[in-house]
């Protein structure tokens, strides 16, 4: 009961600061694209004042790969497969550390969905197949700056740690063996990312 009304005094709070942002005479809107890769991409649509904005995003992300190996007298031809859809919402506090140079702070809650098939075909007509569905809640942090190139344009910088907390269902299929696997396996995971993929470019438009 606490926790319902701990969420329901969350929303009503967001209802009326995004309400106050609507009616402010400074409004600021902003739009563009964010890239953590030539992989992983997104747009996002961000609406408040020169102090604070709120933020709307989606991203997703796009693998495709084929090797061929082989070992001793066997080829090995694998491919994988993958990919991932998100979406969130959430808030960034703003800090001007010089003219067009701000600090910007903040984080986002976000759901995602993601698969990732790897198959492995061997030259002796075995075969290995791995297919992984998943969706979860993800909650994200928000370090970054953002420099105003001109009244109309920015781009800026972001680190995003993220902690994740995910279902997986695994479907196995493996007949290398004496006897044929086919199987199917649920887990939850809960991770936490802070690496690399966690910068984030963003090119966007302001009005």
């Amino acid at each position: 009961m606490r926790i319902k009304l701990l969420v329901l005094l969350c929303i009503i709070t967001m209802q009326q600061s995004f309400a106050q942002t609507l009616n402010s005479n400074n409004k600021r809107q902003e739009i563009g694209v964010a890239f953590r890769s030539l992989n992983n991409f997104g747009a996002y649509y961000r609406i408040g004042n020169d102090r604070g904005l709120w933020r709307l995003g989606i991203d997703g992300s796009i693998y495709s790969n084929v090797d061929e190996m082989k070992r001793d007298t066997v080829f090995t031809n694998q491919e994988r497969v993958a990919n991932s859809f998100s979406i969130r919402v959430g808030r960034e506090q703003r800090i001007t550390l010089a003219e067009k140079l701000q600090l910007r702070l903040g984080g986002d809650l976000g759901y995602r969905r993601f698969n990732d098939n790897v198959k492995r075909e061997f030259s002796n007509n075995n075969i290995t197949d791995s297919k992984t569905d998943g969706n979860g809640f993800e909650v994200l942090g928000l370090i970054g700056i953002n420099y105003q190139v001109n009244d109309y344009f920015h781009v800026g910088f972001e680190l995003r740690p993220t902690y994740t907390v995910s279902k997986l269902e695994t479907k196995y299929f493996d007949n290398t063996g004496s006897q044929e696997v086919n199987t199917k396996q649920n887990n939850n995971l809960n991770r936490f990312d802070f690496n690399a993929s966690s910068v984030q470019l963003n090119i966007g438009f302001n009005f």
